[in-house]
C-alpha cells in the first residue's frame, strides 16, 4: 500500500510539472496565431476588397479560442456602432486576459491599433510588419522558454514528487 501511495505522489507531482510546463508553450502558440491574423489582415488591407469587420469575422473562425475571441469581440464592437474609435476597440479587445501575452506583447500590438483605420492602407501595411517583426522575435524567445521550461518543470515535479514521497512514506 505504501508503494502505491507513494507512486501516486511522485505522478501527482509529475503531472503538475507537466501541466506547467505547457503553460508555456501556450504564450508561444497564442504569439504564432497573433502573427498569422496580422499577416492575414495585411494581406486583405492590400487588396481592399473586404471590410474590416468580416476579417475579424473570418479571423474568428481560423483561429483559435484566444484569438478568435479577441476577433469576435472587435467584430461584435464594431457593430454596436459605440463612440469609441477604432484605435480604443483595438486596446479593449486586447485588455482581455484570456490572451497568452505579456504587457510588452500587448504594448506593441496597442501600438498597432493606432495605426489600424486611421491611415491609408499602405502605412498600416508597414506598421503592421513592424509589429510581426517585434512579435516574431517575442515568439523565438517564447519558444525557447518553452523548451527550457519543459525540461525543468517536468524534473521539477518529478524531483518534488520523490523527495515527498521519501518523507512521508
Amino acid at each position: 500500500m505504501k508503494v502505491t501511495g507513494a507512486l501516486l505522489v511522485i505522478a501527482v507531482f509529475t503531472a503538475f510539472g507537466i501541466i506547467k510546463s505547457m503553460s508555456l508553450s501556450g504564450r508561444a502558440k497564442c504569439l504564432r496565431e497573433v502573427i498569422d491574423a496580422l499577416r492575414y489582415i495585411s494581406s486583405e488591407l492590400q487588396s481592399a476588397a473586404t471590410p474590416i469587420p468580416e476579417i475579424f469575422a473570418e479571423l474568428y473562425r481560423l483561429s483559435g479560442p484566444e484569438t478568435g475571441q479577441m476577433f469576435l469581440r472587435l467584430k461584435e464592437n464594431m457593430a454596436s456602432l459605440s463612440d469609441m474609435s477604432f484605435g480604443e476597440l483595438w486596446q479593449t479587445a486586447l485588455q482581455d486576459r484570456s490572451l497568452n501575452l505579456s504587457a510588452y506583447q500587448r504594448d506593441e500590438l496597442g501600438r498597432l491599433g493606432l495605426y489600424l483605420g486611421r491611415y491609408p492602407a499602405g502605412e498600416q501595411c508597414a506598421a503592421i510588419d513592424a509589429c510581426i517583426m517585434h512579435l516574431e522575435s517575442e515568439h523565438e524567445a517564447a519558444l525557447g522558454r518553452a523548451r527550457e521550461g519543459r525540461k525543468l518543470y517536468t524534473g521539477l515535479g518529478l524531483t518534488t514528487g520523490l523527495m515527498f514521497a521519501a518523507v512521508l512514506f
